[in-house]
């Protein structure tokens, strides 16, 4: 046995099997044994230390987490820090959004700073989407333009033109057509988002416009750029109802109201049922017997070897 295994890159999979070496000289015996062992069991505590180290990126000095168990030692010292933001309400949360952040390639504190929870779901920020996108290399131009009528400096929300809005167009290399996504003060309206109160909305209309046109352009185009998530500016906008299957009595009024009258109760359709037929007793007759009767009415003799009735 050598040391060699002792200068790899500690693995879990790796100490394990330092330590079953060492269980097997501790069980072989042997004052050089025990020698070997007694290295290898220190070799492998440095190792589990620097296992659930924080590592650093030797390019751009950025954490990487290397594992599950470092993501935990992180999550723990964000929130002893208190540098988690408002978003992430559990440690287990805080976990799924470094491990989030790995699979887009960004470090964990960036990550987490561009990464919220939006309805139980990990949503990136806009800006976060359009730096995902535009590393990838697979941007060959983008263009962003006001459309309709324009509001003159200072109008009230109530009078913004429901025509105004953006339009954000996206090319992907190699396809010739852009992603184009649009969203217009109509379209905030009948989204119920038009001066929504305690909502960015009310203080700035016109970035959220343009937030929500880029949201669908990008995830229109670029949806393995940004791993199928959600983009926040647009999430954040969805409510979800909770439904509770066991309502009754005053807890069914804090359902939302249907949009059209719901039907109370279905009737199944009757089952037709067809009447049986009586058939005479004259009818179940044995086979043979209705076969003889056929045979005499056609004229074919008894002793025919292939009687042919039609």
């Amino acid at each position: 046995m050598t040391d060699n295994a002792l200068t790899l890159i500690p693995t879990p999979d790796r100490i394990a099997a330092n330590l079953e070496s060492v269980a097997q000289l501790i069980d072989e015996g042997g004052e050089k044994n025990f020698k070997l062992a007694k290295r290898m069991l220190g070799n492998a505590a440095a190792n589990v230390r620097l296992l659930f180290e924080l590592q650093t990126d030797p390019e751009t000095g950025e954490f990487r987490l290397q594992n599950y168990g470092q993501a935990w030692m992180l999550a723990d010292l964000l929130q002893n820090g208190k540098m988690v933001p408002s978003s992430y309400n559990t440690p287990e949360q805080v976990v799924i959004g470094l491990m989030k952040a790995t699979e887009l390639g960004v470090s964990p504190i960036t990550g987490l700073a561009n990464i919220m929870i939006v309805n139980n779901r990990p949503s990136v920020w806009g800006d976060l989407a359009q730096a995902l996108v535009e590393r990838s290399g697979q941007v060959a131009k983008q263009s962003k333009e006001e459309i309709g009528d324009k509001p003159a400096p200072g109008l009230e929300l109530s009078e913004w033109p429901d025509s105004y809005g953006w339009r954000v167009s996206t090319w992907r290399k190699g396809q010739d057509e852009p992603y184009v996504g649009e969203f217009t003060v109509r379209d905030a309206r009948r989204a119920n988002l038009w001066k929504k109160a305690n909502t960015p909305w009310v203080p700035y209309p016109n970035r959220m416009l343009f937030n929500r046109a880029r949201a669908f352009s990008l995830r229109d185009g670029f949806a393995d750029c940004l791993l199928g998530m959600g983009i926040v500016e647009e999430q954040a906008d969805f409510q979800t109802v909770p439904i509770d299957l066991q309502a009754h009595g005053d807890s069914a009024s804090a359902l939302p109201a249907p949009d059209a009258e719901p039907v109370t109760e279905i009737t199944p359709p009757k089952p037709e049922v067809t009447e049986l037929r009586e058939y005479p007793a004259e009818e179940h007759r044995p086979t043979r017997e209705i076969f003889d009767e056929e045979r005499e009415k056609a004229g074919i003799a008894e002793d025919d070897p292939n009687p042919k009735l039609v």
